[in-house]
Parts: C-alpha cells; sequence; structure tokens
C-alpha cells in the first residue's frame, strides 16, 4: 500500500543521499519536473532542477537538514528539464539511523505555480488598484496641500517667535545673572550724571542701597578732592573728546569712608544715535592702594635704613663678575666710585675692585 501511494500520489516524493543525490524519483516527480526515473537516479539535484539564483537558499536548507536545525518546509523557484521556471513547496525530512545519524533526506514537492502566479496577478491587480487609489487622492492631496502649507508656515512662524522669545529671556536671564553676580559695579548715568542703573555690586562696595540711589547725582558720592577731575572727565566724554576714560577716585561709603575705586566710562545712546548718558563699571581697588601705600611706606624706611648704615650694603649676581644690581652710597665714600659706574657692570665689575686674592 505505501507503494502503491507513492507510485499513485499527485506529490513528487523524491529520496536524497547525504550527498544531495538523487536516491529515489517517483512519477508525479517525472511529471512535475519532466526527468524520467532513470534520468534522475544518481544526479545532483542543485543541479538538475535548481536554477542558478536559487541555489545559495536551497544549498542553506540542505546544511540545516543535514545538521537537523531546520529546512523542513521551504518554497522556491525550480526549473524543468524543459527549462520552464516553476515554483515548488517542499516538505523535508532528515532520514536517520538507528546510531543518530542523517543518512539521507526525504522530500515531498507540490507544484504550486498556479497558485504563485494567482498570487502575484492578485499582487499586481492590489498594486494597480492602489496606483488608481493614489492617482485618485492625489487631487485631494493637492487641493490640501496648499491648507496643510499655510497650516505649517503658521506653526512655523509661531514656534520661531516662541524659540526667539525663549531665547531673548534666556538671554536675558543670564545677562542679569553675570550684571547680579559680577564684582565690579556695572551702572548707567543720565546727561546730568544721575544715575539711571546699578547692579548689586554697588550695594556690596559703598553700604547704599540702589533704590535709594538711582536717581541721585553721582557726583555727591565721590570724595570733595576727586570732584573736579571727574566731572572734567565726565565733560569731555559728552564733548566727544575722548571715546572713553579711565581714572581713580574716591567713593563714599554708607558707613562715612572712602574706599578707592577705579572708573571706566563712555558714552551711551538711544535708538536715533544721540547721546543719552554714560554707562561703564566701578571697581574697588582699595586693597591694591593700601598695599602700595604700604609698599612704599616699606621701601622708604629700607632705604632710611641703608642711607644710615655706615658699611656698604649690595646685590649682586652669581656670576664670574658679580654684576651688581644695587648698591648703597656707601660705596662712593668707602672707594671713591660713582654708584652708576658700578650698577650693571656699566664701567667697572664688582669683582674688578677686589684683590685676585681676596675675592672668594
Amino acid at each position: 500500500r505505501l507503494a502503491l501511494l507513492i507510485q499513485q500520489t499527485p506529490l513528487a516524493v523524491i529520496e536524497w543521499t547525504d550527498d544531495f543525490k538523487i536516491a529515489a524519483w517517483n512519477p508525479a516527480a517525472e511529471k512535475i519536473f519532466g526527468y524520467s526515473k532513470n534520468e534522475a537516479l544518481g544526479c545532483l539535484g542543485i543541479e538538475l532542477i535548481v536554477p542558478q539564483q536559487e541555489r545559495e537558499q536551497v544549498n542553506q536548507i540542505w546544511e540545516q537538514l543535514l545538521q537537523q536545525k531546520g529546512g523542513a518546509r521551504s518554497t522556491n523557484q525550480n526549473c524543468t528539464k524543459e527549462g520552464k521556471t516553476i515554483y515548488c513547496e517542499w516538505y523535508n525530512t532528515p532520514l536517520i539511523n538507528n546510531k543518530g545519524q542523517v543518512i539521507g533526506v526525504a522530500s515531498l514537492v507540490q507544484d504550486v505555480s498556479e497558485r504563485k502566479l494567482a498570487e502575484q496577478a492578485e499582487s499586481q491587480a492590489k498594486n494597480e488598484l492602489e496606483v488608481q487609489v493614489e492617482a485618485r487622492t492625489a487631487q485631494l492631496n493637492q487641493a490640501l496641500g496648499e491648507f496643510k502649507e499655510s497650516v505649517i508656515c503658521l506653526k512655523q512662524v509661531i514656534v520661531q517667535r516662541r524659540e526667539i522669545e525663549d531665547a531673548l529671556e534666556e538671554r536675558e536671564q543670564k545677562y542679569r545673572s553675570v550684571v547680579d553676580n559680577v564684582k565690579e559695579v556695572i551702572y548707567q548715568t543720565d546727561i546730568y550724571a544721575n544715575w539711571t542703573f546699578l547692579n548689586p555690586a554697588w550695594s556690596e562696595i559703598t553700604g547704599f542701597g540702589l533704590a535709594d540711589t538711582i536717581g541721585t547725582y553721582c557726583l555727591d558720592y565721590i570724595h570733595p578732592d576727586d570732584r573736579q577731575n571727574n566731572l572734567e572727565q565726565f565733560q569731555s566724554l559728552l564733548k566727544r573728546k575722548k571715546e572713553y576714560c579711565r581714572h581713580e577716585v574716591r567713593y563714599l561709603t554708607a558707613q562715612g569712608n572712602y574706599r578707592w575705586i577705579e572708573v571706566f566710562a563712555q558714552l551711551s545712546f538711544d535708538a536715533e544715535g544721540t547721546i543719552n548718558g554714560t554707562c561703564g563699571t566701578l571697581y574697588d581697588i582699595t586693597e591694591r592702594h593700601l598695599g602700595e601705600a604700604a609698599l612704599r611706606q616699606s621701601e622708604e624706611r629700607f632705604r632710611s635704613l641703608v642711607a644710615n648704615i655706615p658699611g656698604i650694603v649690595y646685590r649682586r649676581g652669581h656670576d664670574p663678575e658679580w654684576t651688581i644690581y644695587f648698591i648703597s652710597q656707601a660705596i662712593e665714600k668707602i672707594s671713591g666710585y660713582p654708584i652708576a659706574d658700578l650698577l650693571h657692570n656699566q664701567v667697572y665689575s664688582f669683582a674688578s675692585l677686589i684683590e685676585p686674592q681676596d675675592r672668594l
């Protein structure tokens, strides 16, 4: 009965050796592929019925079958003896001996060319229908296109405006953060020298509140001895005699003291280019002034001490000529050589004044 089934089934029944050669070939296989049993037996299946473009895929399926890792079902193109391309569905089963070794493969094959062609025709009809639908909807899309473009343009304008507003707000916040936290006073005055803007550093340096200071006359906060110079600097800017000015003055503090301030000022203008006042910075240099004063006092004490020492005070380089960088007035009284002749070896080197046997 099994033999009759194999002979009479409309499915091709093919048995393969483990090296892909045909070992069995039933009548349905002859009908589907056109090769007689005698023509097919012993032939390599990959060369007999598999077209060139399908061989890589079929080889992969064959390897999966031999390794028992798949390949049980596949659909691919095949070729007949007459050179016709057909579509076949393959149902493959590895043949395994009692040792678990694959000794061949059995395949049931169905010619599904008509179904495949019907599917292709259906797909083509579907594609043509889609083309027609697309063509039909193109007019509607075109009609809606202008409206959509208008909406998009409007949205873009709104987005751009919001981005600009956000950027301006962010920039303003950054500017305010910098202005509020910088240690220098940033200021603006009107053309009458009244404060119109001051950042928080003003209160930190002077102790005066911002609200109490804005609108007051800026010269009222300057030491009386420095006001005339500051006023002249301000007027020279207004008369366009200079682009900016930088000078040092003393500013009054809320505690009644004065702090040394380095003033940088330049003109400010309105949108029409008309002068509307000045702007600039005030930098507290009190500590620097105190340090310079202390240094001057120290230098004066040092010079007084050196001038009253009966011996010679000097500083020289560590070189063969003993280059002199400083020497006290006592050298002229003791040696008769002028200081100018000895400094930096202008005329004489200090070493040349000492007997060779006394040099260290």
